[in-house]
């Protein structure tokens, strides 16, 4: 692997792979990137990666225009997106052109804040669950005269995993309450705590394996079988009982279904029952870990620093009392220091780090040309600690 890295008077920083495509792969040290993220410059990275390019941007308007301002210029990689099908179908989350936009537009209607404010009280309610659930375990082991040790991200994985059930499509997995089912258990293989099982992307990706006799492959397709099948088992009776009434359970599902009937924008384009099952299953697999994974950093964040923990306590204790916060104080900033904390620990570790996009053109960033069909590598993390933003 060979770098040129040039310094100008502006401290723009480039480096650049000199061999061609061909010879070369994808290589960053970790001293490398920690000398990229520390250092007060707007920079770009050039490298190899199987015969195309890879470029690492750094600068807040150059993610901006890449993400915001003008993102149809840089859709996300085919491939990428082929593997992430594999587990959601294509929901609004992998469509593109204008079954992405007619799919957003339905979406979005879910996350309306009167929407979340008729979800809230389950977010309530589950957390309250595993309250009870702790307070049962410390009152055991203090009986027995041993200290209580919880495994919070697992413990997080549960109630983020019965959360999304509940309010993606009213499934209850009752992770927290201990159940088992043969559902919880698919969901477990495919997306087990920690990420999610390659297992059947590959099996997508190179359809000859599924004939193998190899026990984690079989378990994978009977996982991929058992959770489509509730899933669609549970949008079709939805749909069959149209139209809703009053009373009906107001999750994501139900709100997905209203959408294609009240609203005039997009009157007449109602998801079709796969669009509708494709959706319910992006809300599960992009809602559930990365969530965890944010509520599993703020414990660690939390636990290092004891100043801001106590802090943080005595807030909520002066502004609830010991209730729970309702939606609105939430989302009108009414207990600031909480708000803080969470977009603190977004900021130092963002669920998803890094973003992948692809120019469609001969295009330039930071003055220099980036050849069309080169992989965007967007870190999220590093632009959470770039020194000219944050002190």
């Amino acid at each position: 692997h060979t770098h040129t890295q040039t310094h100008t008077h502006n401290q723009t920083h480039t480096s650049t792979n000199t061999l061609t495509p061909k010879h070369t792969h994808l290589y960053v040290s970790p001293t490398h990137l920690h000398m990229h993220t520390q250092a007060n410059l707007t920079h770009t990275t050039a490298c190899t990666h199987h015969n195309s390019y890879r470029v690492m941007l750094s600068g807040a308007e150059d993610m901006k225009r890449v993400l915001v301002t003008q993102p149809k210029r840089y859709p996300k990689p085919k491939m990428d997106m082929t593997f992430v099908e594999v587990l959601t179908g294509k929901g609004v989350l992998t469509a593109e052109g204008t079954a992405h936009t007619r799919q957003r537009k339905i979406v979005a209607q879910a996350f309306h804040f009167d929407a979340v404010h008729k979800l809230y009280p389950i977010f309530a309610q589950q957390a309250e669950i595993l309250l009870s659930a702790w307070t049962k375990v410390c009152a055991s082991d203090a009986d027995a005269g041993t200290p209580t040790v919880l495994d919070m991200c697992t413990q997080m994985s549960y109630v983020t995993l019965d959360i999304i059930g509940l309010t993606a499509f009213g499934y209850a997995f009752d992770s927290v309450k201990g159940g088992s089912s043969e559902v919880r258990e698919a969901y477990k293989d495919i997306m087990p705590m920690g990420g999610i099982n390659f297992i059947p992307i590959l099996l997508k990706t190179f359809p000859i394996l599924n004939y193998l006799p190899i026990p984690s492959f079989i378990r994978a397709n009977r996982a991929q079988i058992t959770l489509r099948t509730l899933v669609r088992r549970i949008v079709d009776a939805r749909v069959n009982s149209l139209p809703l009434s009053d009373q009906s359970s107001n999750d994501l599902l139900d709100v997905m279904l209203r959408a294609g009937a009240n609203d005039d924008d997009i009157k007449g384009s109602r998801l079709s029952n796969e669009e509708l099952a494709n959706n319910v299953q992006t809300f599960l697999v992009a809602g559930h870990e990365t969530t965890s994974t944010a509520l599993s950093w703020a414990h660690y964040l939390l636990a290092l620093n004891p100043e801001k923990r106590t802090k943080l306590k005595l807030e909520l204790a002066d502004r609830l009392g010991g209730r729970a916060p309702t939606c609105r104080e939430l989302s009108d900033n009414a207990i600031p220091y909480l708000r803080a904390v969470i977009m603190e620990v977004m900021r130092l570790y963002p669920p998803v780090p890094i973003a992948i996009r692809v120019t469609t053109s001969d295009d330039c960033f930071g003055g220099y040309l980036v050849p069309r069909g080169t992989r965007l590598v967007i870190p999220a993390g590093a632009l959470g600690r770039h020194p000219d933003l944050w002190e």
